[in-house]
């Protein structure tokens, strides 16, 4: 009782410090720093009570309610700031262009060689060619790989596209290491839906290329989707948004928490599972943000990059109508319902935008590529097609691969 009791007087102080913020946001008093140097000594002996007694509901419960308050803070006061900053930049701005990548596991190989082949083309780096990037689970991995700066020189991108498709060619296994089967007999029943996969090896994985690289830190602005347990609904992740301590490696590790395959991440105390459950196509969420930002909707180009899909029905319904069937093959059930929204994202943004302002880059399969397959037989399907689209693309496009490269030299 006496750390609840402790807690609860930690959460009123904060919460008059967020008061006092609020009447003056923009004072920088001695009384307005006394209130900080306050606000941080509590969330201190926070962290401290916690060490002591990890196990104590109260507490953590009380942990959860203020880190509501701080993500409050954060969404409220900071975007300010930097929507101030961003409607300056649009003012000036003559063009906004946002680079979109869909989830799709390995997959995710199609839209790396399709940006490599920019960049050759080019002889420009993603992050000089886009302002924005966003990306869903797989495609959260590029849009930062290539926004994410250098360790060594932070004013200057970490990867290039070529690098991230040799990541794809080469890390598959170290992503999807299978969790070990203590009891088989239950593990083999079609009712469990225990994830597949240990997380320890793409957080392993992401901690190789991205070390303590924070989100806000990345050269391009970011939208990340992903879906939280408290609410239900989708979050962004922005370079706005990322509380100035949110790592690129737990962003990662949220959006790829794909159902069935991985386990929820644990971000301050709440559960995050994979974007792509309900925005697999960032592509409107991007566009909506440099609205708010101020760009103008003339000024703002966007390049959608799909991850393949599939022209079969891959449930076949009326030949397997019963629940056991679904519980089986769970992971064409996501897909279905994945696929659903990205295709009305597309038919939205379509409508929205003119084709010169609005490129989708996808292609189709004759069979069901499951995200997890990495194998190099499939890894060497997914390179050749990707390869052909490009080639068909310049052949019998209109001209507009052409029209896109010239532009994005240019600008």
């Amino acid at each position: 009782m006496y750390y609840y009791r402790r807690m609860k007087r930690m959460r009123r102080g904060i919460c008059f410090v967020k008061a006092q913020r609020k009447r003056k946001k923009y004072s920088s008093s001695t009384k307005e720093k006394e209130k900080y140097e306050t606000y941080t000594i509590a969330l201190t002996n926070i962290d401290r009570a916690l060490r002591s007694n990890d196990n104590n509901e109260e507490i953590k419960n009380e942990q959860t309610i203020i880190n509501k308050l701080i993500e409050r803070r954060s969404q409220s006061e900071t975007p300010i700031m930097h929507n101030i900053i961003h409607r300056k930049r649009a003012d000036n701005c003559s063009s906004y262009n946002i680079l979109s990548i869909d989830g799709g596991g390995i997959r995710g190989i199609l839209a790396a060689i399709w940006l490599r082949e920019l960049e050759r083309n080019t002889k420009r780096s993603s992050s000089s060619m886009f302002q924005m990037m966003a990306g869903t689970s797989t495609g959260a991995i590029i849009a930062v790989g290539l926004s994410a700066p250098d360790k060594n020189n932070r004013t200057i991108p970490g990867y290039d596209a070529s690098q991230l498709v040799e990541l794809y060619k080469t890390c598959g296994r170290d992503i999807f290491i299978k969790k070990p089967r203590r009891f088989y007999s239950y593990r083999r029943s079609p009712l469990a839906l225990t994830p597949r996969y240990s997380s320890y090896g793409k957080r392993r994985l992401f901690e190789r290329y991205f070390d303590q690289t924070l989100l806000c830190e990345c050269l391009t602005d970011v939208v990340i989707p992903v879906v939280r347990s408290d609410d239900a609904h989708t979050h962004l992740f922005t370079r706005n948004n990322s509380l100035y301590s949110t790592t690129i490696v737990d962003v990662l590790m949220a959006t790829t928490a794909a159902p069935t395959y991985f386990q929820p991440h644990i971000l301050n105390n709440m559960n995050h599972i994979d974007g792509g459950v309900q925005m697999n196509n960032p592509t409107m969420a991007a566009y909506t943000k440099a609205i708010e930002y101020g760009y103008k909707k003339e000024n703002i180009f966007i390049l959608s990059l799909g991850t393949g899909d599939s022209i079969y029905d891959p449930l076949k319904a009326n030949d397997h109508p019963d629940i056991i069937y679904y519980l089986k093959n769970r992971s064409a059930v996501v897909k279905v319902l994945i696929d659903s929204q990205q295709h009305n994202v597309d038919y939205q943004m379509s409508i929205l935008m003119d084709d010169e302002h609005y490129y989708r880059w996808q292609v189709c399969f004759e069979e069901l590529i499951e995200l997890d397959k990495y194998e190099a037989d499939t890894v060497n399907k997914l390179e050749n097609i990707a390869y052909e689209y490009w080639e068909e693309m310049q052949i019998y496009d209109n001209n507009r691969v052409n029209r896109l490269i010239e532009r994005l030299k240019s600008e």
